[in-house]
């Protein structure tokens, strides 16, 4: 009965089915016992009575598999309640001792997780802006980013450590689309794998995911597709969300809050830099030092959002 019913679905492929069991039905009388009969064959393998009819289907045209891929949460594991967040330090342009004193305070409270989010590393040479060439080499970047690795985790040596792959980190992957497709279709020429961070045991975040810290919304900022951050970094991450979001990516420290229709309080926060103050790009900025420290208990957080001035 397989081969007869399937005969007939490809030679009527766009009768209703029906139609098509009336005229099976009608031509083969001693097979079917009647035309509901030969449409319930018709609708098993065609694939329309559930996931078990569906693997009779033959010769049936069908959608096309999508192409997406996972933008769902990272969600920090709930044991990893004390955060310390650094983002924007652009080694090699970095400012060391605003990295020290950011580091000190997360061991001072005794953080448990460091999230780096975004612009970890520069990645001057990669970009597509004119470059000084007597600044800085590729080889020499990646270099200088191993060894702040290599600090970092003897630093918190038994810390969870989270990667949030920022704007600049983008750029060593654009060049590889842009310039060796066929290389970045292999798993050894993406930015955790040219630094190695697996083997730093660093969970690495793509791909402009949410980091979810309890109900906290982490962000390297990028995302929002807003460059300057307005005169409140904060408060344009708020009009762009409408939620609790924490984002580096302006280097500048500020705070927004605002009540919603149910008096339900909603804060947003942008963290300052740990990168040199001075950009040949961009002078005479409103930039500032800064990180946070993000506290949290089941779904609830706290957040420090926390300046550097003079060095203190």
């Amino acid at each position: 009965m397989k081969e007869l019913v399937l005969d007939y679905i490809s030679k009527y492929p766009y009768l209703p089915k029906r139609v098509l069991a009336k005229i099976m039905f009608a031509e083969n009388p001693g097979i079917f016992t009647d035309a509901e009969h030969a449409r319930n064959q018709i609708r098993y393998y065609l694939g329309s009575r559930g996931e078990g009819s569906r693997q009779h289907c033959c010769n049936v045209p069908l959608l096309p598999s999508e192409i997406s891929k996972d933008y769902s949460p990272y969600v920090i594991p709930k044991t990893n309640d004390r955060v310390l967040v650094l983002s924007d330090i652009h080694i090699p342009f970095q400012d060391n001792n605003a990295i020290k004193l950011a580091v000190e305070y997360g061991k001072h409270v005794e953080v448990n997780t460091v999230l780096l989010n975004g612009d970890i590393f520069d990645f001057y040479s990669g970009s597509r802006f004119v470059k000084d060439p007597r600044l800085v080499d590729w080889k020499t970047e990646v270099k200088l980013a191993k060894e702040f690795l290599t600090w970092l985790r003897s630093e918190f040596p038994d810390a969870k450590i989270i990667f949030k792959v920022g704007n600049h980190e983008e750029r060593f992957e654009i060049y590889m689309k842009q310039n060796a497709p066929l290389l970045f279709q292999t798993d050894m020429y993406h930015v955790e794998d040219l630094l190695g961070l697996v083997e730093f045991g660093i969970d690495v975040v793509g791909d402009k995911r949410i980091i979810r810290a309890g109900k906290l919304n982490i962000l390297h900022g990028h995302e929002l597709r807003s460059f300057s951050g307005g005169v409140n970094p904060a408060r344009t991450a708020y009009l762009k969300t409408h939620k609790s979001v924490l984002v580096g990516h302006y280097h500048r420290t500020s705070l927004h809050t605002e009540p919603d229709l149910e008096k339900k309080v909603v804060t947003c926060w942008s963290t300052g830099c740990l990168c040199s103050l001075w950009a040949e790009y961009d002078l005479y900025n409103k930039w500032n030092h800064g990180f946070a420290a993000v506290y949290t208990k089941d779904e609830l957080f706290e957040v420090e959002n926390l300046r550097i001035v003079n060095g203190k």
